[in-house]
């Protein structure tokens, strides 16, 4: 299982505690709102993910989700341009500030940058 696989994992839990406690505090804004799940479900009560990030291939195959990590939410330019995560928290918390260092430094060394100025497309907001 890659990390990307793992963090939308996290985005989904995130989603079922939102549906539990209804409480927006749950909801990791920078990471949730580009996926489309934030947004989603903080407007129409419903998650969803962005088509281009995610996708779901024929299930009769037994095909695992695609995920296009090309427009995985980023952070900024001059933080170095690295995925965003929906456990971070989760990882200070459980295992300590220095299991989150070092596991983000090697999982996240290989993360392909081939539009690094682009904006994704957004089919929701395009006119």
């Amino acid at each position: 299982m890659n990390m990307y696989e793992i963090e939308l994992m996290a985005m989904l839990e995130h989603m079922l505690n939102y549906a539990h406690t209804g409480s927006a505090h749950v909801i990791s804004r920078k990471v949730m709102i580009p996926h489309f799940l934030g947004l989603g479900v903080l407007h129409d009560g419903l998650p969803y993910l962005n088509p281009c990030v995610v996708s779901f291939p024929d299930m009769a195959q037994h095909s695992k989700v695609k995920i296009c990590t090309v427009w995985w939410a980023q952070t900024p330019q001059k933080q170095g341009r690295r995925p965003l995560m929906a456990s971070k928290r989760v990882q200070e918390l459980t295992y300590g500030r220095a299991h989150m260092q070092v596991s983000t430094s090697s999982q996240w060394i290989w993360v392909p940058s081939v539009h690094p100025d682009a904006d994704p497309p957004s089919p929701l907001l395009s006119p």
